[in-house]
């Protein structure tokens, strides 16, 4: 695939100030390719059902939990917490 950005059907709006967002991923992995099954937001589940292949020459073997904060066009700063990362096997 390589390097592009692959929308998938669920909303992208912006989380509320000032409050907890619960944010859970399922997703599998078997061979060379990523499953993301559901994506879950506060109370709303959604169906992902996207695979993804490795990246060709990857010759890693972990799966790994990261976090990014972007900023907008004007990099205006502002505060994020994040809290109880846990990726369960």
């Amino acid at each position: 695939m390589g390097e592009v950005w692959k929308a998938i059907p669920i909303p992208c709006n912006h989380f509320p100030s000032d409050i907890w967002i619960h944010l859970v991923w399922t997703f599998e992995r078997g061979g060379d390719q990523v499953h993301y099954v559901t994506l879950g937001v506060a109370d709303q589940t959604y169906n992902v059902d996207t695979y993804y292949t490795a990246q060709p020459n990857w010759t890693q073997e972990e799966i790994d939990v990261a976090f990014q904060m972007d900023g907008n066009w004007d990099q205006q700063p502002y505060t994020v917490w994040l809290d109880r990362v846990n990726l369960f096997s």
